[in-house]
């Protein structure tokens, strides 16, 4: 349903691969900067990471998510991922990135790429994403992105990694069709 590999201006994105759980596990996924404001928790092993693409390969081949593993181009190294949740006619979309990434506009770049994608199935009227509302970074890329803010939702969902009560959400949307 949508595309195995996506390529940008620097980026190519693609199917993550079992193999890139020990470039997954020490670029983010262990990082508990990086993983504070993501909705599983912080890697403590490489087997956590393994589990996870493990899991990832189900659900891509059921089409219930579809994550693409975000790798420069010019040499090929992970920095993060990008994946979307199709809920006809709704897709959700999420994202995280290596620390030493943030403010190079690798995610807007990597955002772009997968709204791109997603606007090509007939299917899908509404694009949407949700982030902590102190997590300025995130919100200002989905901006950057196109999506625009409806609100926010209180106690909308938990954080694992800030503790077990919900925290509040700005949602985003972009309207497709």
């Amino acid at each position: 349903m949508f595309l195995e590999s996506i390529t940008t201006e620097r980026l190519l994105l693609r199917a993550p691969r079992l193999e890139d759980a020990t470039a997954i596990f020490s670029r983010y996924a262990s990082n508990p900067a990086v993983t504070r404001n993501l909705s599983w928790p912080t890697h403590t092993s490489p087997a956590d990471t393994r589990r996870f693409l493990q899991l990832a390969e189900q659900l891509r081949a059921d089409g219930s998510l579809i994550n693409w593993a975000i790798c420069t181009r010019d040499d090929g190294r992970l920095h993060g991922m990008i994946g979307v949740r199709p809920d006809f006619p709704r897709v959700e979309v999420g994202y995280v990135l290596a620390q030493d990434r943030w403010g190079h506009g690798l995610m807007t770049e990597a955002l772009h790429a997968v709204v791109a994608e997603v606007r090509e199935h007939a299917d899908v009227w509404r694009i949407q994403a949700h982030c902590a509302t102190d997590n300025a970074a995130s919100a200002r890329v989905l901006e950057k992105a196109g999506f625009e803010l409806e609100g926010v939702a209180r106690r909308y969902f938990v954080l694992p990694n800030r503790g077990p009560e919900p925290v509040d959400a700005k949602l985003y949307a972009m309207i497709v069709r």
